[in-house]
């Protein structure tokens, strides 16, 4: 037992159940393999309301400020301030929509002395929203994160915001349904989660379901990054499960930027890694920044990165069976 825990329960008349939940904190060492780690924490608390019998309609408030994990050595694991608010409502077929929003003050991990083996993240915060209009679903999420710590490179603000657009409702229903069903029996998932997608695939696309990358950039103290994109299929008439007919509804379009020297290191990094991870003395640094010069050069010379102005460019499009990058078709092999 790691709390000890009082919970309310009040039922109105109206149908609505609401539960309130608190935590008291105990210390206690909890077995890990062949070692036993300290624990500590500062409890929880919470408020779910729930309407009807069915669980798809209900309110949810929590939080759980901070917990630490400590080992007999360097290991350590510190979670503080979460947060989360949950917000749903019944849609149609049994689907449970609205908004989730949880938020994470600092996570910090150490898994050793080295400052190669710690990562620190401050500010997360993360919101997923599905709605429906016409037995259409929409999903949406963004994340943000203030600061990102890995060993001893640092990075953010960075954000991602990602939407999914005409989703058939019933067949996210049963497809949903029969997800749950898969996870009860044993088997390989892999294949059967395939096989399901691809039973559904057809209701699905015939929707004209979007993904679109609203937003996806990285900041570092050499500079950024943005990224975004665009897929689209067309489901008028008849869809049929052929690559080529995919491929002829399929439109897509992408756009990328980034300061100079911001990629200048992070390409440095990449092969850094696997160049130097056996002999990472300061010949290598080096050896691995003149590499990471000639990769980049040749990817201008390939004209798939544009450099001007001290940035760094990519567009990319599909449309109507044609690749296009940074302007210039590009020649298909089948």
């Amino acid at each position: 037992q790691l709390a000890t825990t009082d919970i309310t329960v009040l039922t109105a008349i109206n149908s609505r159940t609401e539960v309130s939940f608190t935590g008291n904190p105990l210390q206690t060492t909890i077995p890990m393999g062949t070692d036993n780690f300290t624990l500590n924490w500062q409890g929880f608390a919470g408020h779910l309301s729930l309407e009807g019998s069915n669980l798809l309609t209900y309110d949810l408030d929590f939080n759980a400020p901070g917990l630490e994990i400590s080992g007999q050595g360097a290991e350590r694991l510190v979670v503080e301030g979460i947060t989360t608010q949950v917000k749903m409502r019944e849609g149609s077929h049994k689907l449970s929509l609205g908004t989730v929003l949880t938020a994470m003050e600092k996570f910090e991990a150490q898994w050793n002395n080295g400052r190669e083996e710690r990562v620190t993240m401050t500010g997360l915060n993360i919101r997923i929203t599905s709605s429906e209009k016409a037995e259409l679903i929409r999903l949406e999420e963004e994340i943000n994160l203030d600061h990102l710590r890995f060993a001893d490179k640092e990075y953010g603000p960075s954000n991602l915001k990602i939407s999914l657009d005409n989703l058939d409702a019933q067949a996210v229903a049963k497809l949903t349904e029969a997800y749950k069903a898969m996870q009860v029996n044993p088997g390989n998932n892999e294949v059967m989660a395939l096989g399901l997608l691809t039973s559904h695939a057809t209701a699905l696309l015939a929707k004209s379901p979007e993904i679109r990358i609203e937003n996806l950039s990285l900041t570092s103290p050499e500079g950024g990054s943005l990224s975004r994109g665009h897929i689209a299929f067309n489901g008028e008439g008849q869809v049929i499960l052929n690559p080529l007919f995919l491929l002829g509804r399929l439109s897509a379009e992408a756009d990328f930027i980034a300061d100079e020297h911001f990629m200048a290191m992070q390409a440095k990094n990449f092969i850094k890694d696997h160049l130097c991870a056996e002999r990472p003395e300061p010949s290598c640094d080096q050896e691995a920044a003149r590499a990471s010069s000639k990769k980049l050069q040749s990817l201008i010379d390939q004209n798939i990165l544009l450099l001007a102005n001290g940035k760094y460019t990519l567009t990319a499009s599909f449309k109507n069976g044609q690749p296009m990058l940074n302007g210039q078709p590009v020649p298909l092999s089948f």
